[in-house]
């Protein structure tokens, strides 16, 4: 029984760990709402350098709003990137989707 535990435990391991490592955390920055918000690159190939000037310039409200007719359909443009706001946090993305970062509260 200890060595199926093992075995599974060992498994695991070795499928969360690489995930892990695929979303790197880049840091913290300070919102314009006065929260902390954890910045982290979540899909494709953005360096963690782009993923934090993406959310400063955000913060710092150099975006243009793109109100929707609903609040979930509305969208902040920063340069090429597209910015959501939802459930206390910021995604990102840029590319049709294929380059995603976010930004969640620490």
């Amino acid at each position: 029984m200890k060595t199926l535990f093992a075995a599974v435990l060992v498994a695991l391991l070795v499928v969360l760990v690489p995930v892990a490592s695929a979303r790197p955390v880049c840091g913290y920055l300070r919102g314009d709402d006065g929260h902390r918000y954890r910045i982290a690159v979540l899909k494709g190939t953005s360096s963690c350098r782009t993923a934090r000037g993406v959310f400063v310039d955000l913060f710092a409200g150099r975006g243009t709003p793109h109100p929707g007719p609903k609040p979930s359909q509305s969208y902040t443009q920063v340069g090429a990137w597209r910015c959501f706001y939802g459930m206390g946090s910021w995604e990102c993305s840029r590319s049709h989707g294929r380059q995603d970062v976010v930004a969640s509260p620490r």
